[in-house]
This record gives structure tokens, C-alpha cells and sequence, in this order.
């Protein structure tokens, strides 16, 4: 039956029966409702554009399913019904900003990360809006990866890129870090210091550099397996203050991070394979994660690019160097 577009149905609980064969409604039965009422009520329209899917085809984006039962003898009274069908409307238009909010802020974080996407549903959108805060940057790149581009179909290495990121996004996210950026084949994180939490923030890190790279080893022991390509990872960790914010032009904008720290995380990373390790921390980095300096190794002073003076680097006392 519909009423002012809203599709409504009644369904009576207490006849012996003629229930139909829905096991919920066995299920109010035996809870001692009499009355089961269910209305489909319209979120909106949407508006195709040419091209796109059409409203048939996205139909279950554009309708609210409610249902109500009571336990009251002989079922609904007609002044319940009319109130139910009277508050409809409002309680949809409710769930409705209620859902879009909570859909709009999952597709942010998808593309920004959930701290950023929080910060810009909040009004952190003006280009210039930064704040200066102290975090540990950590830096990714896949070693060989240019190699394996030139050899591999799109669709494979798109695949193989995938799985690799997912290696390193979820332990990132697992520790308490964002993820900010893809960069190629290469990827740009942040542990926020709060509190002055600067060793547990650390720790969190190296813990979750370790994991990443256990993940890529393993991906790679099965990539071989099956005979396919793989490749190794290179990890830096690096901490100072950074901008937090929004960057870019007046008609797009980037919300990362940026700073002489995320600058020189890179060029961190980027020392890894000459000096034949996959974890590569700064000194800063070092003298602030006292929780975890006994598991570090001093791998002497080193030039970085654009640095003008040399800054001595760590490596894991156990070896995380590959071939």
C-alpha cells in the first residue's frame, strides 16, 4: 500500500496460522507482539547525470526502511498509526544527515585519512590553514619498483602495488599512525606526538615499520611461490616538527604534511639500499624513542642530499638488511 509516496505494510502477529514464512516475525511473536507495521520511505531523488548510473540503478541509496511492532491486544491502535506515520518523515530526514555525514567522512578518509577527513567535515578548509606539530615521519619507497613497471601489464602491477600498500598501510593505522600520501610507489606516514609522548610514539613507529616490513617479506614469499615478480621495501623514520594542514592552490587542495622533517625522511629513505638496509632511523629519531634505543645501532654519520651537515643514521641491531 502506498501513502503520500511511502510504501506501507501491516502484518498481524497473533493470528494462529497464517504468518508469512519471515523469521522475524516468528521471532516478535514469540516476544509477545501482536502487530508488526514496515513503511519504505523516499531519501530524496537523485538526479542522473549523462552517463552515470540512473536512480533505478541506485535505488537502495535512495530509500529508508523502518519498522515498528507493538505488543498491545489487537495490534496498532488507529491514533499509534497516525503518529507513526506523522513522525516518519521527520525520523528519515534525521537518519538521512545522520547517514550522509557518516558516508561523506568514510570517502574522506579513504582518500585524506581519518584525522584529516574529521579535520576538513570540520571546517579546516581555508588553503594556508596549517598547524606546527612534532611527529615521527615515516617514509616508504618500493626498491625496483621503475624495473618491474617496465616489464609487467598495467592491471598486474596495479595488483601487486595494491597488495604491497596493503602491507603497509594496516599496521600504520594498527599503531596509531596516518597515512597521508601515495606517492608512486612510495608512501608518506605521520605518529603524532601528544602529550610529549615521544618515546611511546617512537616505539609505536618502529613497531610498526617492523610489521610492514615482516608483511612485504611474506607477500614476496608468496609472489615467488606462484612464480611472479616481487620486489623489497626501504623504511625510514624520522622525527621533528612538520605543517599539518591544508596546501595547494586556490582550486585544489592537498592536506599532508610538510617541513625540513618530511624532507629529510626522504633522503633517509633514500639511503637505505647503499648502505644495505631496509630500516633506516635518524639520530633525532634515536634520542627520542628511549624506550627502544638498546634495539638500535649507530651505522655511522652520513651526508644527506640538500643537508648541509652530516647526521649520523641507526639501523635494528638485528639486521634488517636484504640482498
Amino acid at each position: 500500500m502506498l501513502r503520500d509516496g511511502i510504501a506501507e505494510l501491516r502484518q498481524h502477529l497473533d493470528a494462529a496460522d497464517d504468518l508469512p514464512d519471515i523469521p522475524v516475525f516468528d521471532e516478535l511473536r514469540g516476544a509477545g507482539m501482536t502487530e508488526w507495521m514496515g513503511w519504505v520511505q523516499p531519501f530524496g531523488e537523485l538526479t542522473p547525470q549523462v552517463g552515470s548510473p540512473t536512480e533505478a540503478d541506485h535505488a537502495e541509496r535512495l530509500w529508508l526502511a523502518v519498522s515498528a511492532a507493538t505488543d498491545r491486544p489487537g495490534g496498532f491502535s488507529d491514533e499509534d498509526v497516525a503518529l507513526l506515520r506523522e513522525v516518519l518523515p521527520v525520523f528519515a530526514l534525521a537518519v538521512k544527515a545522520t547517514s550522509l555525514r557518516g558516508i561523506g567522512h568514510g570517502l574522506l578518509a579513504a582518500y585524506l585519512g581519518n584525522d584529516p577527513a574529521s579535520r576538513v567535515l570540520a571546517g579546516t578548509v581555508l588553503r594556508g590553514e596549517v598547524q606546527s606539530v612534532e611527529a615521527v615521519v615515516l617514509f616508504t619507497d618500493l626498491r625496483g619498483f621503475t624495473a618491474l613497471a617496465d616489464t609487467m601489464p598495467g592491471r598486474e602491477l596495479i595488483a601487486l602495488l595494491d597488495d604491497y600498500f596493503n602491507c603497509m598501510v594496516q599496521p600504520i593505522v594498527a599503531h596509531g599512525g596516518e597515512v597521508l600520501k601515495f606517492m608512486g610507489d612510495g608512501m608518506l606516514a605521520a605518529f603524532a606526538v601528544i602529550l610529549d609522548d615521544r618515546a611511546e610514539v617512537c616505539a609505536a613507529a618502529l613497531a610498526a615499520a617492523e610489521e610492514v616490513l615482516a608483511r612485504v617479506d611474506a607477500l614476496n614469499g608468496e609472489w615467488r611461490d606462484a612464480g611472479q615478480p616481487a620486489t623489497s621495501l626501504d623504511i625510514s623514520l624520522h622525527t621533528g616538527r612538520v605543517l599539518y594542514g591544508n596546501v595547494g592552490s586556490d582550486t585544489r587542495l592537498d592536506f599532508t604534511v610538510i617541513g625540513p622533517a618530511v624532507n629529510e625522511a626522504s633522503r633517509i629513505e633514500a639511503l637505505c639500499e647503499p648502505l644495505g638496509q631496509a630500516l633506516l632511523m635518524s639520530q633525532a629519531f634515536a634520542e627520542a624513542a628511549t624506550a627502544s634505543r638498546d634495539r638500535l645501532v649507530s651505522l655511522g654519520r652520513h651526508r644527506l642530499r640538500g643537508v648541509r651537515e652530516d647526521t649520523e643514521l641507526f639501523g635494528l641491531k638485528v639486521s634488517s638488511s636484504r640482498p
